[in-house]
C-alpha cells in the first residue's frame, strides 16, 4: 500500500483506524460504497478458498507454501480475466 492508503475491513480487521477502514454499516453513501468493496473482494476470497488450501494443514515442505498460495491466486486471477470477472463497483 502507499503511504497514508488505507484498507478496508470488516470489525475482525480492527486496528483503531491505524491502517484500515471498518465502516459500522449502512449510514451514508461513503459505508455502502465500502459494502460493495467489501463483497466484491469477498466473493474473490471465496474463489481462492474453493481450492480447500486455507481450510487444510499443509503437509508438504514450509518453502513450498508461498509457491502454491501464489499459484492459486494466479489462477484465479487468470480465472477472473479470462472467464469470470468480479461484479464491478464504480467510484
Amino acid at each position: 500500500m502507499d503511504h497514508g492508503e488505507k484498507y478496508i475491513a470488516d470489525g475482525g480487521y480492527r486496528d483503531g483506524g491505524r491502517f484500515g477502514l471498518t465502516p459500522t454499516g449502512y449510514n451514508n453513501y461513503q459505508e455502502q460504497l465500502f459494502a460493495m468493496i467489501r463483497a466484491r473482494h469477498e466473493t474473490i476470497n471465496s474463489r481462492i478458498k474453493s481450492w480447500g488450501a486455507l481450510g487444510r494443514t499443509f503437509r508438504h515442505s514450509l518453502d513450498l507454501h508461498g509457491q502454491v498460495f501464489r499459484s492459486i491466486a494466479n489462477i484465479v486471477q487468470v480465472t477472473m480475466e479470462e472467464e469470470t470477472a468480479p461484479f464491478q463497483v464504480q467510484y
